[in-house]
């Protein structure tokens, strides 16, 4: 998995390595739950359920203008957790699938 760090744009300063150490076995509402601490960047566009996940970073510094700087606490960040895989055509091609496939039904 990956982290964007919102501090360090990733597209200048790349991603921080994770690994996935534990996912809430139950759902959250959003629309219930609030963290004070939690910035609006910090959650998510859209309300709705969510998993709690718990990611330990692979690694603790980033390099800024090749010096090497230490993570600290409270950084917003954006974790992509990768669930699959599919080639850039299937991407592609999936919504005239779906279109073919639910062609011809009636509801």
């Amino acid at each position: 998995m990956r982290v964007k760090l919102e501090a360090f744009p990733f597209t200048d300063y790349g991603l921080v390595p994770g690994v996935v150490e534990s996912i809430s076995r139950d759902a959250i509402d959003l629309s219930e739950y609030r963290e004070p601490e939690l910035s609006d960047t910090a959650r998510p566009a859209q309300p709705g359920l969510v998993y709690a996940a718990r990611i330990r970073l692979l690694s603790t510094t980033i390099k800024v203008q090749n010096k090497e700087h230490k993570l600290g606490l409270g950084l917003s960040v954006q974790a992509e957790i990768k669930t699959g895989q599919r080639k850039i055509i299937q991407y592609l091609l999936s919504p005239i699938a779906q279109s073919l496939d639910e062609a011809g039904r009636e509801r």
